[in-house]
Parts: structure tokens; C-alpha cells; sequence
């Protein structure tokens, strides 16, 4: 006999349905096998889908497996919101209360999150302080090269592309122009030589191409065609490492709005505060919305 499984779709980054980054939820995945998870997670075609597991410390809310469709994320932050927010509406999770500060799980240890009802739409934040470590200088023209650019598209007066983590690894690439990104394209085999030749250990190169239209706000675009997935309509995890990064550069406290998923008719808001001070050296608030768009259930 089938078992039943619920889930739920949200948008995320977003304050309305059908913008954003989709997002698949499951409430309850007490008995779900690995190989099961990631098989829903392949059916779903999502950017990542969510497993909601009970904490391993009794202090916490619950412990989060996150899936892209062909692996599986330690980390990642339009599925972290998305799930915040999820359980901060539901008010209940595993026969306990859910207020509006909590701790979650994760594959890169215990975040700490609190909800925002202030406005129509609540507002999930979460701080990330992970340390962020530098990977690898990618030259300009592979990395032009992977986004179908000519070398003459990258600004190099601040850094040079470079592959970063605060989770998860992105070659983060600074362009000259809006145009140059509405422009950007992925080229697969680019991809797989920069993937080859400049390693990370932590899972397939993901490129986050950005442009700075001033001090407080970034429009960025994220590919990985790799992991399946040709662009992703906000990348939280990219833009805490951007936050990071910029908050190195200028020497002080960094807040941005970033603009993504423009470029392909899903656009969502990433707010990012970054602190120079920060007792690890790194720490990154990031923050957004996002509204349930539908639920349904699984039989497996």
C-alpha cells in the first residue's frame, strides 16, 4: 500500500506567486530512505527540494536535508528561507510550537533564524558565519569563456574572478556592465574544463556573475549546468558569499539588495548584511520572503 506524503511549494525571494525561486517542501520525512530523497527531489526538477527531519539536539526546531536534483546541498539559502518561513506560518512542527526565533539544522551545523511579520509577507533571516574560504583565482578568459563572454566583459579593479565558499563554492565574476550580464550565457564545456582544472572538494563549479549598479544594490545571475541546473532564480548561499567578499574589499559593513532571476522572467530580492567586525571574521545576515503557491501530496 502507498504511503502518503504531503508537500508543499513555496516561492522564495519573493512577495508574490509565480516570482522568485520555486521551492518543494516535505513537512514530515521521518522513513524516507536517501536513495527516496533524492529520487523525489530528481521528480520535483527543482532547484532544491527540502526534507524536514526532527532534530538530532532537543534544543533545536528540526534538522533539514536539502536536494538539487542530482546531489545533495549541505547547504543553501532560498531552501533555508523558504523552510523558515514555511514552519513559522504552520506555528507547529512534530507536536511542538513554532515562534519566530529558532535554530535549524543544516549540513554546515546549527543556523539561527527569526521571522518578520512586520510586513504583508513575512520575512525570514538567517545569520551565516561560516568562515569564507578562498578557493582559486580563475583566469579571465575561462571565466569569460564559461559565460560566453569576450575577456573585455569582466571588471577586474576590485578582485579577479574567483571560485569562493561560505557553504558552497561559486566562481564569482564581476562584469563590467548590466548588458554584459543580460548577455551571459553558459558554455558546457568551458564549465567542465574550469571544473577540472580548478577543484574545490565541495561539489560541482557554479558560476555567479554580478554587476554592481552602485554601492547598495547588485544585479547577479547564477548558472550550474553541471548540477542540471541551467539558472537558478536566487542563490542565497552565492550572494553570502558575494556579501563576504564585498565586506573584504571595502573594510566595512556591507548591506545590498541583490536583484536576480530578472533575466529570466522569475525576479527576486536577496537582502544581504555583512559585517566587517564579526567575531568569526565572516558573518553574513541574509534575508527575504516568500508565499506558499501550492501543496499536494506524494504516494510512494
Amino acid at each position: 500500500m502507498a504511503k502518503v506524503h504531503p508537500y508543499h511549494i513555496f516561492d522564495v525571494f519573493t512577495d508574490r506567486p509565480l516570482s522568485g525561486n520555486p521551492l518543494a517542501i516535505l513537512p514530515d520525512a521521518k522513513g524516507l530512505s536517501d536513495a527516496q530523497m533524492q529520487a523525489i527531489a530528481a521528480e520535483f526538477n527543482l532547484s532544491e527540494t527540502v526534507f524536514i527531519l526532527p532534530p538530532k539536539d532537543p534544543v533545536h526546531t528540526a534538522r533539514l536535508r536539502i536536494f538539487a536534483p542530482r546531489m545533495e546541498l549541505p547547504f543553501a539559502g532560498h531552501p533555508l528561507i523558504g523552510t523558515a518561513i514555511h514552519l513559522a506560518m504552520e506555528g507547529e512542527l512534530f507536536n511542538r510550537p513554532v515562534g519566530d526565533q529558532f535554530t535549524l539544522e543544516t549540513g554546515i551545523g546549527p543556523l539561527p533564524f527569526d521571522i518578520d511579520r512586520t510586513k504583508e509577507t513575512p520575512v525570514a533571516r538567517l545569520t551565516n558565519t561560516v568562515g569564507l574560504k578562498h578557493h582559486h583565482d580563475v583566469p579571465i578568459e575561462l571565466a569569460a569563456a564559461c559565460l560566453s563572454l569576450p575577456a573585455s566583459a569582466i571588471e577586474t579593479t576590485a578582485h579577479s574572478p574567483q571560485i569562493l565558499s561560505k557553504g558552497l563554492p561559486y566562481l564569482l565574476v564581476e562584469l563590467a556592465d548590466r548588458q554584459a550580464l543580460s548577455e551571459s550565457r553558459p558554455d558546457i564545456p568551458a564549465f567542465s574544463k574550469a571544473e577540472a582544472t580548478y577543484p574545490t572538494g565541495e561539489g560541482p563549479i557554479s558560476i555567479y556573475p554580478y554587476w554592481q549598479q552602485d554601492l547598495r544594490r547588485v544585479h547577479a545571475r547564477m548558472f550550474d549546468p553541471l548540477a542540471g541546473i541551467f539558472e537558478d532564480p536566487a542563490t542565497g548561499s552565492a550572494a553570502a558569499a558575494l556579501g563576504a567578499l564585498l565586506c573584504q574589499l571595502r573594510k566595512t559593513d556591507v548591506q545590498i539588495d541583490i536583484k536576480q532571476g530578472y533575466d529570466m522572467g522569475r525576479p527576486s530580492r536577496i537582502g544581504i548584511f555583512a559585517q566587517s567586525d564579526a567575531p568569526s571574521g565572516s558573518s553574513v545576515q541574509l534575508s527575504g520572503g516568500a508565499v506558499k503557491v501550492m501543496q499536494g501530496t506524494l504516494s510512494l
